[in-house]
């Protein structure tokens, strides 16, 4: 109790100790990082709200498997590809075309590992919030590494974990430039679950350059060009429309709005449902 900011002179009482003041300190650091946190997650919430009318890839998998390789490639950037867990720690996202239904964006995410703990979790709930919203899964993995399999197993069970497990999925076979000569490449085609898959090296830049064409054609397979009207007091379903949709032109009349809209077919044909049970 040697160690005080305070003391007893004039009748105050004993002081702080040292270890109390620290604590204090702390304490009330920690409450100023939880309301910084907040309003940074709901910058977050914002900024894919506004993104929502584009076409979304998130590459994914366990860590080292050089997603953000591919990244720098495909969206011709220069992210860090340090050799280490959790280099990248936030979703990074890139433009990587410009198309007829709007901008197509890529997000490269956090590296998963084995058991990856609750608070670890919750540390990464922005880049595991992109990954549950995207329109297609880029799983890569380094087919070189010896628990190629087991870091597959933790990546689908991360996967599972965000609900994300229905999401339309791609693989990635990385780092084939580095395989053994007599290696059995028919374990690709098992791996993949039955979804598509290609076999490629990050050094090789034909192969990222044909992988891009691929995943350009891949996530503008769903999208479709559909008319819809709506009544003027059909707002909730007419909100929804800009939410999740590229308007291409609209009609007005006394009643309500012809729409001409793009975008991915289930959700056209969720807004023509909700639309005809309103007006029944």
């Amino acid at each position: 109790m040697d160690q005080q900011s305070g003391g007893i002179m004039g009748g105050r009482g004993a002081g702080e100790t040292a270890s109390e003041l620290l604590a204090r300190q702390l304490d009330k650091r920690l409450v100023q990082l939880q309301k910084l946190a907040a309003k940074l997650s709901i910058i977050s919430v914002n900024q894919r709200k506004q993104r929502s009318k584009c076409r979304r890839i998130s590459l994914v998998g366990y860590t080292n498997a050089g997603k953000t390789s591919l990244m720098n490639i495909l969206a011709k950037s220069e992210l860090s590809v340090k050799n280490q867990v959790f280099e990248t720690l936030d979703p990074t996202t890139r433009r990587i075309s410009d198309t007829a239904s709007g901008d197509l964006l890529l997000s490269d995410t956090v590296g998963f590992i084995r058991d990856l703990p609750k608070h670890l979790m919750d540390s990464f709930e922005s880049t595991l919030a992109e990954i549950s919203e995207t329109d297609l899964l880029v799983i890569v993995l380094d087919c070189s590494h010896a628990e190629m399999q087991l870091q597959l197993n933790t990546t689908l069970d991360v996967l599972r974990k965000l609900n994300a497990e229905n999401i339309p999925m791609l693989y990635v076979f990385n780092k084939t430039d580095l395989l053994e000569r007599d290696f059995d490449i028919s374990i690709f085609k098992e791996l993949a679950l039955g979804h598509d898959y290609v076999a490629l090296s990050a050094n090789d830049f034909s192969a990222v350059t044909a992988l891009r064409h691929k995943l350009l054609l891949k996530v503008n397979d769903e999208l479709v060009t559909a008319s819809i009207y709506l009544k003027y007091q059909d707002q909730n379903v007419i909100s929804r429309v800009y939410n999740s949709c590229e308007v291409l032109a609209k009609d007005r009349d006394n009643n309500g709005i012809t729409f001409l809209l793009r975008g991915d077919k289930q959700v056209i044909q969720g807004l023509k449902a909700d639309a005809e049970e309103i007006n029944l």
